[in-house]
């Protein structure tokens, strides 16, 4: 994938293969080891760790099985994540619902607070976005991940599936599955709606809260976020059973 990308021109990350028992003595830290791929029936050991010395790599490496890959990537100090959301019909067109801009993340490590907006920034090239596609010949939904830092954007991953975020762009306005599930019928998928209305605020109502007990942001600038937020990763406002979303909202 990266190789791929690298060759299109996308600005990636050095990163290479590794597996437990690799030579790491060349390694430039910190760096960010992540699995490679998923395989049936193979659980990955973790989502990704960011080890700050050969010490820390050492240890990571340990614990896993022999069987399992993972890409060594040099470290991006990103100051946002961009997420660029899309599909590729069957008549060959490819369609962007938008992007999503995250400048906070919950312990776990996923996205707790950002914007979704139908702008993508240049610095992503959608026209590269396009070629890759077209190289592997894929139709269907796909992400596009992006560390931002200093005006560039670098290429974390392409996801070749449905993401994740799909709630989010469909509570923003843009229903990409149902699209594509026209395009695959044969019917206009243009009739769906497919992109993000306007610039709208996210946040994980429940487990943003982190950001405050760790003294990341002050309370007052949660509840700001809060009040300003349209879209949300667990609240359905058409769910009325739900107590707990009662308490909250």
């Amino acid at each position: 994938m990266t190789a791929l990308a690298e060759e299109i021109g996308i600005l990636c990350p050095k990163s290479k293969a590794v597996r437990k028992g690799t030579d790491i003595n060349n390694v430039q830290f910190p760096c960010l080891i992540k699995p490679s791929h998923q395989k049936p029936g193979h659980y990955n050991e973790f989502k990704f760790k960011i080890c700050k010395n050969v010490k820390a790599l050492k240890k990571t490496l340990r614990y896993v099985r022999t069987d399992s890959e993972f890409i060594l990537q040099e470290y991006i100090p990103k100051q946002l994540d961009l997420l660029v959301y899309g599909a590729r019909m069957w008549d060959e067109k490819t369609i962007f619902a938008g992007s999503f801009i995250r400048d906070r993340w919950a312990d776990s490590g996923s996205s707790s607070h950002g914007y979704l907006t139908e702008n993508i920034p240049q610095c992503a090239d959608t026209t590269k976005i396009l070629k890759f596609l077209e190289q592997i010949d894929y139709h269907g939904l796909f992400s596009v991940e992006y560390g931002l830092l200093d005006g560039k954007a670098y290429f974390f991953e392409i996801n070749l599936r449905n993401d994740e975020t799909s709630h989010y762009f469909y509570q923003a306005g843009a229903n990409i599955p149902l699209a594509y599930v026209y395009s695959s019928a044969g019917l206009d998928y243009s009739v769906i709606p497919s992109k993000v209305n306007s610039k709208q605020w996210f946040i994980d109502e429940l487990f943003d809260i982190e950001n405050v007990i760790l003294g990341k942001i002050k309370k007052k600038t949660w509840k700001r976020d809060m009040n300003e937020a349209t879209i949300f990763k667990y609240y359905d406002k058409e769910e009325k059973e739900n107590k707990l979303f009662k308490i909250l909202f």
